[in-house]
Order: structure tokens, then sequence, then C-alpha cells
């Protein structure tokens, strides 16, 4: 198939794309890597007047360290995550993460922003945004609202952008939890959304007990899942297999995951449950090491 017509613009700033936006409405759509975007153009599943066009916006493609926060662009693609040795260092998470998305040339033309603006329940960064207390900067010519990645996301590739507002920077925080963070995915072939897919990270005190923990489960529901009170209730055990077996039961309590062909929601729950006590053990040990988990 081929899209429905629409109109294409190109503007040179972020001013001109909000005043673009206020005057469309819900008739526009933004386009920055068109990874997700342009499958749908093709299908017909959304049908816009306008399509506005991010890549003329200078310096859009930053990726910064600023005041102990790693900053995010809307047109910094994930390659340029998978590839940043201050990401790599700094969040190893985060570039685990990327490195997940489908096959490079995907990962060359794909931005982190679209893909947490798109909000597929199923997709590798909301997950890692929510687990890693990622904040959000919304945009409109009506002002600026800062988001918790966990207040973002509502549902099927739902989120909290008003009619008007553009996702304009993620911030994720740069302290000894993030440092310490892991994403770990399970998917049938290389390239596909992940059957289940976690995000971690957990810091331990000298006697082994469990300092700080954050984690997101990818795959499970409409959105990411996650539990703070899980969280709460895991700091101050010993850090173990069991614990962590039993912490993934509490978090997954909250799943919604689906029957579909690749597998039953059984066992996606399972195999969630299995990542979750895989992610942990991961970012335990390399929180002990002072070091980073593998990317």
């Amino acid at each position: 198939m081929k899209p429905a017509p629409f109109s294409y613009e190109r503007p040179s700033t972020e001013a001109a794309v909000l005043e673009r936006l206020a005057g469309h409405g819900q008739r526009a759509k933004l386009l920055a890597g068109g990874q997700s975007l342009m499958p749908m153009l093709a299908l017909r599943l959304v049908r816009p007047d306008v399509v506005i066009d991010l890549g003329g916006l200078p310096d859009a493609d930053r990726l910064e360290e600023h005041d102990q926060e790693l900053k995010i662009g809307p047109l910094v693609r994930h390659q340029a995550v998978v590839d940043s040795a201050l990401v790599r260092s700094k969040i190893p998470g985060l570039a685990q993460a990327a490195g997940w998305i489908g096959h490079r040339e995907i990962r060359n033309r794909g931005t982190v922003l679209g893909s947490l603006a798109h909000a597929d329940p199923a997709a590798e960064l909301p997950a890692l945004a929510v687990a890693l207390g990622a904040t959000l900067v919304c945009r409109s010519q009506k002002g600026e609202r800062l988001l918790p990645a966990a207040e973002f996301f509502l549902g099927l590739f739902q989120t909290a952008l008003a009619e008007g507002e553009m996702l304009v920077s993620c911030h994720l925080p740069l302290n000894d939890l993030t440092a310490a963070s892991v994403f770990t995915e399970f998917a049938l072939r290389d390239g596909d959304f992940a059957l289940a897919a976690v995000a971690a990270s957990l810091l331990t005190t000298a006697d082994g007990k469990v300092a700080s923990v954050r984690c997101a489960v990818a795959g499970m529901g409409p959105m990411p899942v996650s539990d703070p009170s899980a969280e709460q209730q895991l700091i101050g055990e010993t850090a173990s297999e069991a614990v962590f077996t039993d912490f993934a039961h509490d978090l997954l309590s909250h799943a919604e995951p689906q029957d579909d062909l690749r597998a039953s929601a059984d066992y996606r729950l399972k195999l969630a449950a299995s990542l979750i006590v895989e992610a942990l053990t991961e970012s335990m040990a390399a929180g002990r090491k002072g070091g980073n988990a593998r990317v």
C-alpha cells in the first residue's frame, strides 16, 4: 500500500515546529527517524494531513552530560547511544537496551525520543526510562512540562503528550544506580521484538543487603510494568536468588501478558521472572565491582 496524501514540512527551528503543531493539532505527525511512522503511513494506520520533519533542527542530535544528568535530544539515534563512551560507562543499561533494537540499519535511523513517544509496550527504551527514573521534557507554545517516565506512558501507544506538544528531550540521572544498570531480553530471532525484556539496577551494602533497586519489564502489558512498593520492600533484604525470585513474582503480579503466535502468556511470565533474577544478579555484581555491567 501507499500512504494517503499528506503535506510535508521541514522547519529549521523548534519554535517553528511548535507553531505548526499548534496550527495543525491532531492532524500533524512528527517525523524523526521514521522507523515506526513510515510503516504506519504505508499501511494507512495513520493518515495525517501534514508530516513535520524534525531533520532540519540544529543540534537536535546532542547527547551530553550536564548537571549530573544525561540529556538526549530529539534526533539522537539508537546507534549513537550504543557507540557513546559516555553512555557505556555511566548508563550501561541504556547502551544495552539500544543495542537490542532491530538491526544496525534501523538503529542508524531510529531515535531514542521517537521510540519513547511511540510508546510500544514491547519496545526496550520505555521500560529502561521507567526503571532508571528518566524525566521527559514536553514542550508546546503554551509552555514546558517535565514528566517522570512512569507518568508519561498511559497505555498501548498512548502517552501523556498533549495536543500541540513535542517531546524535546529525555534526562537520565547519572549516579551509582544508573552506573550499575542492566538491560536484558529474549527474542525468538535477532532483531525481533522480545517476548520479555527487563531493565534493572540494584546496589547492595557491604554486608550484602539491598540498598536501592529499580526494575521495569517490557512486553508484559500495555505499558512498562514496574512496582515501586515491591522495590521498597526489597530494600534491606539480604540479596539472593530466592529473594530476587520473590520480588519478580510480586512485580509480575501487575503484568498483563497476552497469548499470541509466538508464546503463551504463561510462558512470557515465567521468562520474565527468570530475566528479572538474571538482571538483578548481574547488576549487583557490577555494583560490587565498582564497574559496569556488560555492554
